[in-house]
């Protein structure tokens, strides 16, 4: 009964963590291909398959680093839940085309997988994280009118530059959500980054459409100049999180900015609800999952 709760683990595993590479890809392709195809710099369908080779360039020379370890004590079936989980309100709010945080997805996640078998959650490090999650939007917001006056007014081939500098981070940056689940546990390091690589660039390719859309028409008549002032003003606030130690969204920094420069309110208003009921349901759903894997004896 144990060896066969393994063999289901290891699938569990493998399933898991393509669909959260998968997730990640189409979630995130507004925030790289949408400034570049709202301020006119390249078409939908072009932006997607380079910055989908771009991805997958970035994934392979990126090194895998366990992330949120320290916020709780889960076992490997635990965490297993909880991708599962933020990768399904991932794929809902894509769905919505609503861009919110697969690290807040998966955070919520992780802390309703916690709560569920009572395992302990690190109140001052999520303390830290909601505190640089709410901050990162607001100094977009607030640097973005500063930006704007610096951006020049030849926009196109900056676009194009700051879509390639944007993809390649996210390969960097996010494939480690996805590999860390399979490395030491089911299987090596080069393998576990290759398969969420591949999904990763899949997703962006499948179905990054819809939030390309959101992003790069449905949040109002910016220029494309406001456009590109939004861009660099999410890939500098997010430099100075990082240089802090922190991370923050790419989605939400880059809405932030688009906020002050002219974003369409009702639009906003749809997203902003989005960003407060995605984790509560990434949460719900991760104590599901974990209390049927809990009943069924599985980790």
């Amino acid at each position: 009964m144990r060896e066969l709760a393994v063999e289901i683990l290891v699938v569990l595993a493998l399933i898991t963590s393509a669909f959260f590479a998968w997730s990640m890809g189409h979630h995130y392709a507004g925030a790289v291909v949408g400034p570049a195809v709202g301020g006119g710099a390249i078409t939908i369908k072009k932006g997607l398959l380079v910055a989908g080779a771009l991805v997958l360039i970035g994934s392979l020379v990126s090194p895998v680093v366990k992330t949120y370890v320290q916020l709780t004590n889960l076992r490997p079936a635990g965490h297993y839940s909880a991708l599962l989980s933020a990768a399904a309100t991932t794929t809902l709010a894509t769905y919505a085309k609503i861009p919110t945080s697969t690290i807040q997805l998966y955070t919520a996640s992780l802390i309703g997988a916690a709560l569920t078998v009572g395992a302990a959650v690190n109140l001052q490090l999520l303390a830290v994280l909601v505190a640089a999650w709410a901050a990162a939007p607001l100094t977009a917001y607030a640097l973005a009118p500063l930006v704007s006056k610096l951006t020049p007014s030849n926009t196109k081939l900056l676009l194009r530059i700051s879509m390639f500098l944007s993809a390649l981070v996210l390969g960097l940056n996010d494939v480690s959500n996805a590999a860390t689940s399979l490395v030491g546990v089911v299987i090596d390091f080069i393998t576990a980054k290759g398969l969420a690589d591949f999904f990763m660039s899949i997703g962006l390719l499948t179905w990054g459409h819809r939030l390309v859309e959101t992003i790069g028409g449905e949040l109002g008549n910016l220029s494309p100049r406001s456009y590109l002032a939004a861009h660099v003003t999410k890939i500098a606030t997010l430099a100075i999180f990082n240089s802090l130690g922190l991370n923050a969204s790419m989605n939400q920094t880059l809405i932030g900015a688009m906020a002050k420069l002219g974003a369409e309110r009702r639009a906003l208003k749809r997203i902003f609800i989005g960003w407060l009921t995605s984790p509560l349901l990434g949460a719900a759903f991760s104590a599901l999952v974990t209390f049927a894997m809990a009943t069924w004896r599985l980790g």
